[in-house]
């Protein structure tokens, strides 16, 4: 019996704009395997150095400011109890705060932040997610294109970030607090489902509106990150993937359970 093998492809257009579409394809011989989702998420992932606006690039590598706009008193993250070391098969639960790192160009150094997926909703479940697509199809920050495949849907997924008083920040605050996700399986590959395996969706794409400079500071939570991201319908059995680089250069990751 000849398995389906259908590429569905979430790409990066100009680095602005990006589509869904999908190619089923029939062999004699065995189809050529997909990369895992964890070599994907290498290739994609943003390095936490890179995220800092162009304007302030210069200015980040200056002594860090003792400015805030909050102390340990009021520090929004302090009552933050992290779920615990994740892997792929067991992941931390959505609402679940998890524990990682991000690069700070203040001191050059990795410091302790946190994070929550809070939601995943799904276009064949909710209107938000359509509606969501078409009001940043009309900025001017890129173009989410229609997926083409009936058995494909667009997925919208909200987070959090959270910044301890204590991280290292300009005098005007920090302005990169989105984080990087791919989607992965405990399996590797692509994903089959009814004889079919997809491949190619291991790409999530950021959308969220970062704060202008003096809008977010340490000790504050980041409560807008989103991102889309194509998905089988009603395929639930995959994880999300986060990633920062440790002082040898070395890839650590953290799991959330889809949705």
């Amino acid at each position: 019996m000849k398995r389906k093998v259908t590429a569905a492809f979430l790409i990066a257009i100009l680095s602005l704009s990006f589509s869904a579409c999908s190619k089923e394809t029939k062999s004699a011989v065995a189809p050529t395997e997909a990369p895992s989702p964890s070599a994907a998420a290498a290739a994609t992932a943003k390095p936490e150095t890179s995220s800092t606006p162009a304007a302030t690039a210069q200015a980040s590598a200056a002594p860090a400011s003792t400015a805030s706009a909050s102390t340990a008193k009021d520090d929004a993250t302090a009552s933050i109890k992290p779920f615990g070391q994740t892997t792929i098969e067991a992941p931390a639960p959505i609402n679940e705060w998890v524990e990682t790192m991000r690069y700070s160009g203040q001191d050059r150094k990795n410091h302790k932040i946190y994070y929550r997926i809070t939601d995943v909703l799904r276009a064949s479940k909710s209107d938000e997610v359509q509606a969501y697509i078409d009001k940043f199809n009309t900025g001017d920050s890129g173009t989410i294109k229609a997926i083409q495949d009936p058995n494909l849907e667009y997925c919208l997924l909200k987070y959090e970030v959270a910044f301890p008083a204590d991280f290292p920040q300009a005098e005007w605050g920090i302005t990169s607090v989105d984080l990087s996700f791919a989607i992965a399986t405990v399996k590797g590959g692509g994903i089959e489902v009814n004889g079919s395996t997809y491949v190619g969706l291991s790409t999530v794409h950021d959308t969220s509106v970062k704060p202008e400079m003096k809008e977010f500071y340490a000790g504050q939570i980041f409560t807008k990150g989103e991102a889309i991201f194509a998905m089988v319908k009603d395929y639930t059995d995959y994880v999300f993937e986060s990633n920062y680089l440790d002082d040898n250069e070395k890839r650590v990751l953290s799991y959330v359970a889809g949705k």
